[in-house]
């Protein structure tokens, strides 16, 4: 069942995917953390192996503001073993632990493991439908057999592609299929990212969110450095410009989508 989690003025954007979790952040966490405040309400932490979910439930558990996700990403698909499970389910029973993920499937950079992944997706998948909780989904060179694998759950999953990089055909079929898709730096850049903006200008307004996939791809003019969760307004600007509507209309509506996905609290 989908959680009617009402959230009608949300007072700040949410962030919702943001790796605290990496060694870049070791040192400054708090200050990055300081710096975001101001405009930044609530954070989403995706874990991508077992370490990396404990870490970012441990981070959860010592802020009000942020929110752990737990998963084993598709670069780890060569090391996943169906015991993980048990380590995935205990972390997922601790109360800020909102969503699975981040999992998918990844034929860029390991196509040869291309049913390693499917099977440690598949895997992460029946445990997300088991325990009622949202994906996270990492997908590139891979729309297709992600979304062919989603299918299968139609009715039984929610959650969100994260960092959106298909088609306009393949964003209707992950809507229809019951997604969101999740909009980050990506959309600032000039150069080969048409198809992308057409999306984020097209998409449903109550099935978009807003995301930095920090330390990564940081948003124009912070291109090539470490990204931080005080960037997601600029995100957000890039957003209302290409859907040519205010700027606090994506952040309410995004805002509200992401506690209504993830069941977030009010703030």
């Amino acid at each position: 069942m989908i959680p009617s989690t009402t959230f009608p003025k949300p007072i700040k954007f949410i962030d919702t995917h943001c790796h605290l979790n990496h060694p870049d952040f070791n040192a400054d966490i708090e200050k990055v953390l300081q710096q975001a405040s101001d405009e930044v309400g609530a954070i989403i932490v995706p874990g991508y192996d077992l370490e990396s979910s404990l870490l970012a439930c441990r981070l959860a558990e010592r802020s009000e503001t942020l929110y752990a996700s737990v998963g084993v990403h598709p670069d780890q698909a060569g090391c996943w073993e169906m015991s993980r499970l048990d380590s995935l389910r205990e972390l997922l029973s601790r109360p800020k632990a909102v969503a699975v993920g981040e999992i998918g499937l990844d034929y860029h950079w390991h196509p040869e493991m291309k049913d390693k992944q499917i099977e440690t997706l598949a895997a992460q998948l029946e445990l997300a439908a088991e325990l009622d909780k949202p994906v996270i989904l990492h997908c590139r060179d891979a729309h297709t057999d992600l979304l062919d694998l989603l299918e299968i759950y139609q009715g039984k999953l929610r959650g969100v592609m994260h960092c959106w990089t298909g088609s306009m055909n393949e964003a209707i079929r992950a809507i229809g299929i019951g997604m969101y898709l999740g909009f980050g730096g990506l959309i600032t850049f000039k150069k080969n990212v048409d198809a992308v903006q057409d999306v984020a200008m097209k998409a449903p307004t109550d099935r978009i969110l807003l995301e930095t996939d920090a330390p990564y791809l940081a948003p124009v003019p912070h291109r090539g450095r470490r990204n931080e969760p005080s960037y997601l307004p600029l995100i957000a600007k890039r957003l209302a410009e290409i859907r040519l509507i205010p700027v606090e209309e994506i952040r309410i509506a995004t805002s509200q989508n992401a506690a209504r996905l993830f069941n977030l609290p009010e703030s």
